[in-house]
This record gives structure tokens, C-alpha cells and sequence, in this order.
């Protein structure tokens, strides 16, 4: 096996590109009570953030990228305040 002509530092991975958003909103219900929907989002953008690639030289899956991580992930709350 060779190694090859391949640059210095090209199997490094982009960087993250990560958007965490949340909006929320207060409702009064009566005078001592008050409830406060939220709505999050993390990951926003859902910018694919793929895995390295395979690095075991010799093997099907050098060079191979098999897999993304996390995906967009929505989270919602209601909450009393007394």
C-alpha cells in the first residue's frame, strides 16, 4: 500500500455550523397565575454535518464517510408560574 500525493490536512472535517433558536411567550391566566409557553429549536438550520471519513488505511471503508450526525431537533414546554 501507498500512502499517496494527497495534501496535508485534507481529511480534516468543515466546521460546525450550529444555530440554536428559541422564542417564548407569557400568557396571564389570572392574577397569580401566568403560563409561559417555549418553543426551541436546536440545530436550526439542519446544515448536514456529515462524519470522518474511514482513515484505516487498507480497509473498504478508508476514505468512506457512512454516517451524519444529529439532525434538527424541536422542543416545546408549557409552564405554570404561580
Amino acid at each position: 500500500y501507498q500512502l499517496g500525493n494527497l495534501g496535508r490536512n485534507t481529511m480534516r472535517n468543515r466546521p460546525d455550523f450550529n444555530w440554536d433558536f428559541s422564542l417564548l411567550k407569557d400568557f396571564q391566566v389570572l392574577e397569580r397565575l401566568r403560563l409561559q409557553f417555549r418553543a426551541e429549536a436546536f440545530h436550526a438550520s439542519n446544515t448536514p454535518r456529515f462524519n470522518q471519513p474511514g482513515q484505516s488505511l487498507g480497509t473498504t471503508a478508508f476514505g468512506v464517510i457512512n454516517g451524519a450526525d444529529t439532525p434538527r431537533n424541536l422542543q416545546f414546554g408549557l409552564k405554570a408560574i404561580w
